[in-house]
């Protein structure tokens, strides 16, 4: 079943005789059974493995270079599936209110933490990078270098071509004044007194932007994909399912898709806080850029990422989410713990 990912197969082939069973675990965990018969001779395969996962589960803020914070910055988590955050947020200590302390930060080179940063969670800078304390800097975790680099490759191509052939866009409603969006290139600009709602399903933009205060607002499971730069730092995103899984902005780099595909280098990702603005970003060939004041809730993966001022609450569900994109990574550490509880050999 392409959905689940479980159910059977089987056939024959060059005078044998195969077939092999799926079948889900727990969430995001999978047992593969295969057999086959030829000439009377027997074998069969029996696999672990996760998917579909994604980047998302490896922490709050993941970069494929390094990450800075500038100024006051607050991170801890929560898990939706339990309630909204204000709900979870009922602890304390001496550097304030919190939910729960599970916002792992990483990344392949150094992290910079920058003064007055609360990190409720665990750092990991990259193998041969450090990770740099100013005045106030704290950390309730452990803070350690990570053993490898992380493998954190451009999502499908193919995706983007499928949301390029088969995308919502022009299917949403509008309050206020028009948005300004060309059916021809599929950029989007959302301006003061407008607000589109996004119907659930998947949309395509080679660009977006939001400015005075322009608003964009899901109501159920959303996913964007992008192809260029992305600014919604100057208006509002409306997650009105509080639950950051329901809307996947993702970003690929390349400035379009088929075959005339052009590598589009460095392409930029800004965003602010709001009290609504819940969502996973994934797009490890972008510069990410986060500043203003408020909150955000969900998870960044970029390229490089820089982080001003936003309170950052992780959300936990985000690491088990069902219907998050597959990117075809490996998460070593959940494999290696989940084939030891086996007693079976990792990979």
């Amino acid at each position: 079943d392409k959905t689940t990912g479980v159910g059977n197969v089987g056939g024959r082939f060059n005078g044998g005789v195969y077939a092999a069973t799926a079948t889900k675990l727990t969430r995001g965990y999978f047992r593969v059974e295969s057999r086959g018969t030829v000439n009377g001779v027997s074998r069969s395969v029996e696999v672990f493995a996760a998917g579909p996962r994604t980047a998302y589960a490896l922490g709050a803020l993941v970069s494929k270079a390094g990450i800075t914070m500038i100024g006051t910055y607050n991170m801890d988590s929560y898990d939706s599936r339990d309630g909204s955050y204000a709900s979870q947020a009922v602890n304390t200590d001496g550097w304030g209110t919190f939910a729960k302390e599970n916002a792992t930060i990483a990344a392949n080179k150094a992290i910079d933490a920058g003064p007055n940063a609360i990190i409720r969670g665990d750092a990991h800078p990259g193998p041969n990078d450090t990770f740099t304390y100013h005045k106030d800097t704290r950390v309730s975790g452990t803070i350690k270098n990570l053993d490898e680099e992380m493998d954190l490759p451009d999502p499908p191509l193919e995706d983007f071509v499928d949301a390029y052939n088969n995308n919502m866009n022009g299917s949403w409603g509008v309050s206020g004044v028009a948005p300004k969006y060309d059916a021809k290139t599929m950029s989007m600009e959302i301006g003061a007194g407008t607000r589109v709602s996004l119907k659930p399903g998947t949309y395509f933009f080679t660009s977006l932007k939001l400015v005075g205060g322009g608003q964009i607002e899901i109501s159920g499971e959303t996913k964007i994909y992008l192809t260029g730069d992305i600014d919604i730092s100057g208006g509002n995103v409306l997650n009105g399912t509080g639950k950051p899984e329901n809307l996947e902005v993702i970003g690929h780099p390349y400035s379009s898709v088929g075959p005339s595909t052009v590598l589009k280098k460095a392409p930029a990702f800004k965003f602010s806080g709001g009290p609504t603005s819940a969502f996973a970003f994934y797009g490890p060939a972008y510069s990410v850029t986060g500043g203003g004041s408020g909150s955000f809730f969900g998870s960044i993966v970029g390229n490089d990422v820089t982080v001003s001022g936003i309170d950052l609450h992780y959300d936990e569900a985000l690491a088990e989410a069902d219907n998050m994109t597959t990117t075809s990574i490996r998460i070593r550490k959940y494999m290696r713990a989940f084939t030891r509880e086996l007693g079976r050999p990792a990979f």
